[in-house]
């Protein structure tokens, strides 16, 4: 390897090692592989600590559902009081690419129309009589930050139905669109550590960015936003599917209404509908080749977001960006400049590797391409990041 790559890629970050795929897990510490930041202690907590002002908290479904138990009734110490608030924390790094973003809904988004609106000033009363409990805030969406491009954050969301008939997509939208309640309390919760007791912040947006597009069936009850958010976490291949519990938190702290208890059947039926919804997850994930790095500028570069800001669900972003990254490789090869610049510039990740486990920067030293490109590929490590 050049050793100006070896001293680009160190800079700046602690690169953690070899990653099996997006459907495995981080692991321990090597020297060489570029895909997930640490980010031991800076800003979190464990499940067993103090909630601290305005910083997110390490998941466990028990300290996930105390605090939205909590932060429905009154303000917490935890939580942001708007949105305002909650990207200055993400400007500040306080809120982090592949934390989970929880936001306040109104009943009049549940409600609709003016019956909604009139609803949002009893909602407390509405709450008492619907479900028992006298909560200020009906339940909480739930989307996953992605990061930054150009000023505007984006996560990734199930945003419920698109279509009469329940079938919604993931979306990649930007964070003002995908909350439509601005004003009321956010939180932020940090997926768990792996096994080396390293981040999955980074396999958490890589997964979320390989569900952009993704079509579901929706249900409030296992099909939901947090569902997608929290089924993104952890090692798949330990298990075929999580719990319903441990997916959908809201649904133990904020129950929707009073005393409701599902028979068997329906009990049955919600775990196969979970099933499925978490199977094409993991279907649609494992598409990605392994040493594929998905980056959100693609994703809005190729979307032509900033010339038409619309939500992105299109599902062959993904496989666009596959082909091209074979086409890079194939450029190098070549010794086609113009093509690698197109094609990196585009969007493509500097430390993504062939399946010969190469970077595009030491593909070229090994092909003998040209100086130039050698030259361009290592300049990009010094100006690209996740």
């Amino acid at each position: 390897m050049l050793k100006a790559e070896k001293d680009s890629i160190q800079h700046d970050h602690e690169w953690i090692s070899k990653v099996p795929g997006l459907i495995g897990q981080n692991v321990s510490k090597s020297d060489g592989e570029a895909y997930a930041l640490s980010s031991a202690g800076e800003g979190l907590k464990s499940a067993s600590d103090e909630f601290i002002k305005g910083l997110p908290f390490r998941y466990t479904s028990e300290a996930l559902e105390l605090f939205i138990s909590e932060v429905s009734k009154a303000p917490n110490k935890s939580s942001f009081k708007n949105l305002k608030q909650l990207v200055e924390a993400m400007n500040n790094n306080k809120v982090r690419k592949g934390q989970f973003i929880y936001g306040a809904m109104k009943i009049s988004e549940l409600k609709g129309g003016t019956k909604g609106e009139i609803s949002n000033c009893l909602t407390s009363l509405i709450l008492l009589k619907e479900t028992g409990k006298a909560r200020k805030i009906p339940c909480f969406h739930v989307a996953v930050y992605v990061g930054k491009y150009k000023n505007t954050h984006f996560v990734v969301e199930n945003p419920g139905m698109h279509r009469r008939d329940g079938i919604g997509y993931v979306t990649l939208e930007k964070i003002e669109c995908a909350f439509h309640n601005h004003d009321e309390r956010f939180f932020a919760v940090s997926p768990i550590h792996d096994d080396g007791e390293k981040s999955t912040r980074y396999l958490v947006v890589q997964r979320a960015l390989a569900c952009v597009g993704l079509q579901y069936k929706y249900h409030i009850r296992n099909t939901n936003c947090e569902c997608f958010a929290l089924s993104l976490m952890g090692e798949w291949g330990k298990a075929a599917t999580k719990s319903l519990r441990e997916t959908a938190a809201q649904a133990q702290a904020l129950p929707p209404r009073r005393a409701i208890k599902l028979d068997e059947d329906k009990k049955a039926a919600d775990e196969e509908a979970f099933k499925n919804f978490f199977g094409n997850m993991k279907n649609r994930i494992r598409t990605v080749p392994y040493g594929i790095l998905l980056t959100l500028e693609y994703f809005v570069k190729k979307s032509n977001y900033e010339s038409s800001p619309l939500p992105i669900n299109d599902d062959k972003i993904l496989y666009d960006m596959i082909t091209d990254y074979n086409d890079l490789f194939e450029a190098i090869k070549t010794s086609d400049i113009d093509k690698v610049k197109k094609l990196m510039e585009s969007g493509l990740f500097h430390a993504a590797k062939n399946k010969d486990e190469l970077t595009p920067a030491v593909f070229a030293e090994d092909k003998k391409a040209s100086k130039e490109i050698q030259d361009y590929l290592i300049n990009r490590h010094r100006i690209t990041s996740l």
